[in-house]
C-alpha cells in the first residue's frame, strides 16, 4: 500500500504541472509503479494482444513495448494524448495510435474499427465503401513510405 500511495502522489504531482508534455509523464509514473508492483508480487506481465485494433483506456509504455507490430493493426485510446511515452513507443514501432476518443471506443470485442490518425477520424463498424476508402488511403501511404525508405540511405541535401 505504501508503494501504491507513493506512486499515486508522484503521478498527481506530474498531472498538475502546467506543461502538457510533463503532465503526460504522470501516465509513465503510474506504468512504472504498476510494473514494479507486479514484479514485487511475482505477477505476470501483460500479454501481447493478437491481430486487430487494440482499444485501451490509455497506452502505457509496458503495453506498447509488448505489442506485436506485425499483428496489432493499431491502437485506439479512450483518454490520453499523443505525447505519452506509450504512444511514442508504439508509433516508433510502426503501430498507428488514435488517442483520446472517449466513449466512441466503447465497442464490443470483435467490432471492426477504421481510423485515421491524421484526420482523427474513427469509424465504428464501417460499411464496405468506407472500408475500401480507408484501405485506399492506407495503400497510398504505404507506397509513399516505401519510396521514402528506399531513398533513406541517400545523403540529405538541400537546394
Amino acid at each position: 500500500m505504501a508503494w501504491r500511495d507513493a506512486v499515486a502522489g508522484i503521478a498527481e504531482t506530474f498531472s498538475e504541472l502546467p506543461d502538457a508534455y510533463q503532465r503526460e509523464r504522470a501516465t509513465d509514473v503510474r506504468s512504472v509503479g504498476d510494473r514494479v508492483l507486479r514484479i514485487l508480487r511475482g505477477a505476470e506481465e501483460p500479454e501481447a494482444v493478437g491481430r486487430g485494433v487494440l482499444v485501451v483506456d490509455d497506452l502505457d509504455p509496458a503495453l506498447a513495448i509488448s505489442l506485436d507490430a506485425e499483428s496489432v493493426l493499431g491502437v485506439v485510446t479512450r483518454s490520453g494524448s499523443g505525447l505519452g511515452h506509450g504512444v511514442l513507443i508504439a508509433r516508433s514501432r510502426g503501430v498507428p495510435v488514435l488517442t483520446g476518443v472517449g466513449s466512441r471506443a466503447d465497442v464490443p470485442e470483435g467490432t471492426v474499427l477504421a481510423f485515421d490518425v491524421r484526420s482523427r477520424r474513427l469509424e465504428v463498424d464501417p460499411p464496405p465503401e468506407v472500408r475500401v476508402a480507408f484501405e485506399q488511403v492506407l495503400e497510398r501511404r504505404r507506397s509513399v513510405r516505401a519510396r521514402a525508405l528506399a531513398d533513406a540511405h541517400l545523403p540529405a541535401r538541400t537546394r
